[in-house]
Formats: structure tokens, sequence, C-alpha cells
């Protein structure tokens, strides 16, 4: 990953750390990025599990499933190559990308 993760945190940027130093945004679009890639990750596992803990004859229900880890995978990525070189357009962007 990139200079501003913070590897103590499980791979999520540092509000204190790097990230900090590299880009002068306001807390909010920091906040923001940290939030996003955090719960984009949580909700893309989670999806995963979800799939993997249903029954296999529940074809209709593992492959929503399955579609929805998918998805959380992608907004994950553009999260993650948006946090390399963010700006506020292209975090703003994201964010109703997700929230749509």
């Amino acid at each position: 990953m990139a200079a501003y993760i913070n590897k103590s945190s499980g791979g999520t940027p540092s509000t204190q750390g790097e990230f900090k130093k590299k880009h002068s945004f306001p807390g909010f679009i920091e906040e923001f990025l940290r939030l996003n890639l955090f719960w984009l990750r949580i909700m893309s596992e989670h999806a995963l599990f979800i799939k993997l803990g249903l029954p296999c004859e529940e074809v209709a229900l593992r492959s929503e499933a399955e579609q929805l880890q998918k998805e959380f995978a992608r907004l994950l990525n553009e999260a993650q190559q948006i946090a390399k070189n963010p700006t506020k357009n292209e975090v703003f962007r994201l964010n109703r990308e997700i929230w749509e």
C-alpha cells in the first residue's frame, strides 16, 4: 500500500500519520476516505461470509450475496485508487456513488 497507510490500523489511512503530512485536506475529506476504506472492506468481507454461510441449494441468495461482494470490492478498489492521490472532487464523487 501507499506510504499514507498506517500498518498498525489494519491498512486504513491514519488520521494522525503520514496521510496528513502528504495531503493538506480539510479533516472531513480525510475522514471520508478513512471511513470509506474501512466500511467498504468490512461490507465486502461480510457479503462474502454471507455467501459462504448460505446452503448450496440457495442459489439465488448466494448469487445476490456474490454480486454484493463484487460491488463492494469494486468500490473498495476505487477508494484505494483515489486515496493514492485524492482530490476533493474525486472523494465527493466516490461518496455519491457509494450512497446511491
